[in-house]
């Protein structure tokens, strides 16, 4: 997924950054390499920040803290040493990690609050909230015949024709949810 994001944005029109943080560890700093090479892309550093956990020295405590990943270097780098740098990239992690948490948030929104009546051929907003207005759900509206969808304002007889059929061809038709 990384790899097609990235991929994308590389080779579109717009200008490139000068760096990209990649989230993770040596494995995601190769798939962003990967990008890069199979775009052609120059000129563009890459990182990868990791959070890190492992026993120092060896049966010792446990040590956490985040690293930095830098292209052919083998051992990643301890930004701990350089606490306003340590902060910046944890800044920027954290300010990624929510806007990717608000864009899945949004669009779990909108699909729990979609229904079978978004997909009726011109139905839009305003009839769709006057039918489930008049008939209490799209349960309702799926189950209701034609003179019973016309009772809802805005919907004339062809419209009403047109959402029964909408539903009679719907795997388990008009009955079914």
């Amino acid at each position: 997924m990384m790899y097609e994001v990235l991929r994308r944005r590389l080779s579109g029109d717009s200008e490139l950054p000068d760096l990209i943080v990649v989230d993770g560890g040596k494995g995601h700093l190769r798939v962003a390499l990967s990008a890069l090479r199979d775009t052609g892309t120059t000129g563009v550093e890459v990182i990868a920040l990791a959070k890190e956990s492992r026993e120092h020295p060896p049966g010792g405590r446990e040590v956490r803290g985040d690293r930095v990943f830098l292209p052919e270097r083998r051992d990643p780098l301890d930004p701990a040493r350089w606490p306003p740098l340590l902060h910046l990239l944890q800044q920027v992690r954290d300010e990624a990690h929510r806007f990717a948490q608000d864009y899945l948030h949004r669009r779990k929104t909108k699909k729990d609050l979609s229904s079978a009546l978004d997909g009726i051929p011109g139905i839009g907003p305003t009839r769709r909230k006057a039918l489930l207005s008049a008939l209490g759900s799209a349960a309702a509206v799926r189950k209701a015949d034609v003179p019973t969808l016309q009772k809802a304002g805005g919907i004339g007889k062809k419209t009403a024709e047109r959402i029964a059929a909408f539903f009679r061809e719907l795997p388990g038709g008009p009955a079914g949810s």
